[in-house]
């Protein structure tokens, strides 16, 4: 696939692994707003949508793919297993830690800045109860669905839905900590919380990417 300024970036990170490495560096959303063109993704960000169409080239010229695995090539119970193995597993116990540093450092310096930690606290709370659910369903009910070939249309757009929510909240958690800024008096929890909060984003980024641009379009594909 040759990448034009109107390529949707969710089709670029499906078919080029290594481009979202790219994204991530400038942030673009290659998950939750994957159906939009490049163009429009870099206008977003106020970024020169040529600067980066030269960075992805970079990024994904020849050799360097293979470092990464084609997930939009893979059979669908394959790519389901991936997900549950590289991403529901890890995430879910990252995100019981992540919740206990939270509430940890909003009780010990809640009183440097309190409505922030009130509010980091709160959509981190919110984060975590979502995600144990969403992830509970999945395994429960969507995927034996998707692999029986019985999902219908509802309940994929649901899952989007359910996606763009969990974006939002990880804008959210960004907004609040100046980009994961770590403040100089930070203490060693408050500062491995924002470490883990950056790295949180990109698996859930990535995660939510495989869903939203390689599993549910190749669900649609079969109906």
């Amino acid at each position: 696939m040759s990448i034009t300024q109107d390529t949707p970036v969710g089709t670029i990170a499906a078919e080029f692994p290594l481009a979202t490495r790219v994204f991530a560096r400038h942030q673009i959303d290659f998950c939750c707003g994957g159906g939009i063109p490049l163009i429009t993704a870099c206008a977003k960000k106020a970024i020169d949508v040529d600067k980066v169409l030269a960075e992805l080239q970079a990024e994904i010229a020849p050799g360097a793919q293979n470092e990464e695995s084609r997930w939009d090539q893979s059979p669908m119970p394959e790519l389901i297993d991936h997900l549950l193995k590289a991403y529901h597993v890890p995430q879910l116990e990252e995100l019981d830690r992540i919740l206990a540093m939270t509430q940890k450092v909003h009780d010990v310096h809640g009183d440097k800045d309190q409505a922030m930690f009130d509010e980091l606290l709160k959509t981190v709370t919110a984060m975590h109860t979502d995600l144990v659910g969403h992830f509970a369903k999945e395994e429960d009910e969507i995927f034996p669905a998707l692999l029986s070939g019985k999902t219908d249309e509802e309940t994929l757009a649901a899952l989007e839905c359910d996606h763009e929510e969990v974006g939002e909240m990880l804008r959210t958690i960004r907004r609040l900590t100046n980009d994961f800024t770590v403040p100089a008096a930070a203490c060693n929890t408050w500062t491995a919380l924002w470490h883990a909060f950056a790295d949180i984003e990109q698996g859930l980024h990535m995660h939510i990417h495989l869903e939203n641009n390689v599993l549910l379009p190749a669900a649609r594909a079969a109906k």
